[in-house]
């Protein structure tokens, strides 16, 4: 796990800050009654566990994604020994403004929802930790990363036809055949 920390001076331009970030962490069991101090989102990476927020029980497997606001009482715990995670905690003002855009709860569980683009992001936020000095660049990636995982965890799936238009549409241009459109 990699935390960041930051001045007073540097929290007050960008709308999001990582705190932490990890990709592949194995999960221990972990019991917050009080809530975790910021904001959290998760993709489970691999293995199962369980997630008990809010009088509920939710059984998390291999792909679904999770997020938790600041301050809202918790608890995880793996099922088995590969119960791993891909998450980003992080803080700032503007994340109320994405809660009201995406009209989000303080916590939701998004089911097999993981397409990858969002553990490519805060794999690209861990790296870049220790490279990219600048917080603008942190906050960047941040809020690029935020913003991927909601898309991600609430794109509807798309059908069959829908994904072979969308193909079509993008590549137009080119000279397409019957095994390209079949194959794509």
């Amino acid at each position: 796990m990699k935390t960041r920390t930051y001045t007073a001076n540097e929290t007050e331009f960008f709308p999001l800050y990582a705190y932490t970030s990890n990709v592949n962490q194995f999960q221990n069991s972990v019991n917050r009654p009080y809530g975790y101090k910021v904001h959290q989102v998760f993709h489970v990476s691999k293995g199962t566990g369980m997630l008990f927020i809010n009088g509920k029980t939710y059984y998390l497997e291999e792909d679904d994604l999770f997020y938790i606001s600041a301050n809202t009482a918790h608890s995880y715990a793996p099922i088995d020994n590969s119960f791993s995670t891909t998450y980003i905690s992080f803080f700032g003002n503007d994340f109320e403004k994405i809660k009201s855009y995406y009209n989000l709860k303080n916590y939701a569980v998004y089911k097999k929802k993981s397409t990858g683009e969002f553990k490519t992001s805060v794999q690209n936020l861990y790296d870049n930790r220790d490279q990219a000095h600048d917080v603008p660049t942190l906050c960047s990636i941040t809020y690029s990363a935020i913003i991927t995982f909601f898309n991600e965890a609430l794109r509807k799936q798309i059908s069959l036809i829908e994904q072979v238009y969308n193909y079509l549409e993008s590549n137009y241009q080119k000279n397409l055949c019957l095994a390209d459109i079949l194959t794509f």
